[in-house]
């Protein structure tokens, strides 16, 4: 934490809390009694917003996820599959994929 020579070095500063802490301890406990301005501490995002945003980003990351599958996907069906059963696969996901960035931009 701090040493001694620390703590003898900063005393002014933490006598100058010390002594406003009281005051502010007492304005703190009038407001709360009196009832007095209340502060709203987060300001509730409107789901409009949210679902903006989030759109967004779905879109782009199905956007990379189309890009990947046209990209790998040949190659990693063909060292799995036969060639007929691996083009038929890339077809499908590719297709699937397709959907949903179209489904995604139709939302938003």
């Amino acid at each position: 934490m701090m040493t001694l020579q620390e703590m003898g070095n900063q005393l002014d500063r933490y006598a100058a809390m010390m002594m406003v802490m009281p005051g502010r301890l007492d304005e703190m406990l009038t407001l709360g009694e009196e009832g007095g301005p209340r502060l709203k501490l987060r300001v509730a995002e409107k789901p409009s917003d949210r679902g903006q945003k989030n759109s967004s980003a779905v879109t782009t990351a199905l956007l990379l996820v189309l890009a990947s599958v046209a990209l790998l996907l040949p190659s990693v069906t063909r060292s799995v599959l036969t060639r007929e059963w691996a083009d038929r696969v890339d077809a499908v996901v590719f297709i699937l994929v397709g959907v949903m960035v179209l489904r995604a931009v139709s939302r938003a």
